[in-house]
């Protein structure tokens, strides 16, 4: 909603927001929500029944965990690497940049990290661009 401008928090549209956003559920939220809906009242009201219901209480240290784990080399190349971090952060609510920086280095395969950690990157996605340049200026496999 954001992206289109729609302020999805107004009272004004509270109502239309919901029944955009219940309408595009899947699976088994869409079986929760139909055996719910009375009590729900607005958009804030969802998301937070929602997260009660679906979102595992641990779910930030198990994504952290997985974080931990993630490692280039059990992945086919650099970019499914990137592409596996990126999925598994976009989830992340908590974390500082340097921590994701941190996390994102520890599962490159040497001698990538160590440039990536000499470039002294600020944000995880400066560290990722210049991987990915170390990575295909001097062919890592």
């Amino acid at each position: 909603f954001e992206a289109k401008k729609i302020d999805w928090q107004s009272e004004k549209q509270s109502s239309r927001i919901l029944v955009i956003t219940t309408a595009n559920l899947k699976g088994n939220a869409t079986a929760w929500y139909k055996l719910n809906k009375r009590e729900i009242k607005d958009m804030h009201d969802l998301i937070a029944k929602l997260t009660d219901e679906f979102v595992p209480p641990d779910l930030q240290e198990r994504l952290g965990d997985q974080l931990y784990a993630l490692k280039q080399k059990n992945c086919p190349n650099l970019e499914a690497y990137i592409s596996r971090f990126r999925e598994a952060i976009m989830q992340v609510t908590d974390m500082s940049e340097l921590d994701k920086i941190t996390y994102f280095t520890r599962g490159l395969v040497s001698p990538t990290p160590e440039e990536v950690q000499y470039r002294r990157c600020t944000t995880v996605s400066q560290a990722m661009k210049i991987a990915l340049e170390y990575d295909r200026s001097h062919h890592i496999r």
